[in-house]
């Protein structure tokens, strides 16, 4: 398992603020998107760089894994067939999902908020 201590590698962030994003499709690796609102967008991350969002609105927007990220996925869905993996992608996502769960995360102001 990685470790949890180990920081994101980010090599250079460009932040993006307050812009509205219609029909495009928007590659967020090295970028960070502050209050910007994204509608039928979809949203491109392909794992060379950490890229974020946060205060965003999210509007018939969905995400893509893209080069090396979508590799990872394909690798887990695939490993994920094999029930002795299984438990260990599953013990991953909980690991994932439990990232941001501790006490210093924001509680009231989510990173992105979804509408279908």
């Amino acid at each position: 398992m990685p470790q949890k201590d180990r920081p994101p590698r980010v090599v250079s962030v460009r932040v993006v603020q307050g812009q509205a994003f219609v029909g495009q499709t928007i590659r967020i690796d090295g970028r960070r998107f502050e209050r910007c609102s994204f509608t039928d967008c979809v949203i491109e991350f392909g794992g060379a760089e950490i890229g974020s969002i946060a205060g965003c609105s999210l509007t018939r927007t969905g995400l893509a894994p893209v080069d090396a990220a979508e590799t990872t996925l394909q690798q887990l869905a695939l490993m994920y067939e094999d029930p002795g993996f299984r438990e260990v992608i599953e013990t991953m996502f909980d690991d994932v999902r439990g990232m941001f769960a501790d006490e210093d995360a924001p509680s009231s102001s989510p990173v992105a908020s979804f509408d279908a």
